[in-house]
């Protein structure tokens, strides 16, 4: 039993599939199939079973399937520590939407001028695929504003938001509104069957808006998802429908043309965090990131 072998168990795990784990792999079906074969013949235990053209684990492949995970994992962290012991391992990193937007290009600037010798990469993708690259071991860390759904995250939170819907100034949502009030309040009937303008799938705002509106029980329409929340603003400006942003973007917006308000007995407060897998190597430039 050999490296290679779990390598190929873990792609059969991640894709229930010999022909899709051969395709990733690039390597030829009958040789994947080989392979689990040979793991099943020196542990002496089926791996999988096939019911209904699919593949299933069986008990004995579970165990396999956690203890390779961890070996792997390890695996990764020994080749990237010894590799970069003259230069410095390279640090990766991954941002949400939001963290690519404000602070995540000026944070590597500065990270890169005090650790001279640090290679530092960045990669921006939504809070739901970050966790998952971070899991895997192809992330170091990531700043994320979603919630976790894995107990093998850590996180170190960095500041706190909250999420706001917006509409354009004039509209017939805030005819209630008094003259002045920042976030004027509606009730949850007005904005049933509204049009809304969200962040992409996989997003933390995303995760919220849905959980809020199946909590009470409020039917919507999506009319667009955007990868930034200027675009949303923008299209709420000419009137596509009713915007969910962080209500730290709107600040130094006098005189805009859209207005925030929130909904009665919805409250959508978000962290942005910095996560690592809880046994992530803490090697001299990953703690000096953190």
């Amino acid at each position: 039993m050999t490296l290679r072998h779990l390598t190929v168990f873990a792609k059969v795990c991640e894709k229930m599939s010999m022909t899709a784990a051969a395709q990733e792999l690039y390597v030829s079906q009958p040789a994947v199939s080989q392979t689990i074969a040979e793991l099943e013949d020196y542990y002496h235990v089926p791996l999988f079973h096939r019911q209904s053209n699919r593949l299933h684990l069986t008990g004995a492949g579970e165990k396999l399937q956690k203890l390779t995970e961890q070996l792997l994992f390890w695996n990764d962290q020994i080749e990237s520590t010894m590799k970069g012991t003259r230069t410095g391992p390279p640090l990766k990193v991954g941002g949400c939407i939001a963290a690519g937007n404000r602070f995540l290009a000026p944070l590597a600037a500065a990270y890169e001028r005090e650790v001279g010798k640090a290679r530092l990469y960045l990669y921006v993708q939504s809070s739901e695929e970050l966790e998952r690259r971070v899991l895997g071991a192809e992330l170091d860390a990531a700043f994320v504003s979603g919630p976790l759904s894995s107990k093998d995250i850590l996180s170190v939170p960095l500041y706190q938001d909250e999420l706001v819907f917006v509409c354009p100034a004039g509209s017939p949502l805030l005819q209630d509104a008094q003259p002045g009030e920042a976030l004027p309040c509606v009730s949850r009937e007005a904005i049933q069957d509204g049009r809304f303008l969200i962040r992409e799938t996989g997003s933390g705002s995303m995760q919220a808006f849905g959980a809020a509106m199946h909590q009470h029980q409020l039917r919507y329409e999506i009319r667009g998802y955007f990868s930034g929340e200027e675009a949303i603003l923008s299209a709420v400006e000419h009137g596509l429908g009713i915007g969910l942003v962080s209500r730290s973007c709107l600040s130094g917006r006098a005189g805009s043309s859209v207005r925030p308000f929130r909904v009665d007995g919805i409250a959508l407060p978000f962290s942005m965090k910095v996560i690592y897998h809880r046994d992530k190597f803490i090697f001299p430039e990953f703690a000096e990131f953190l």
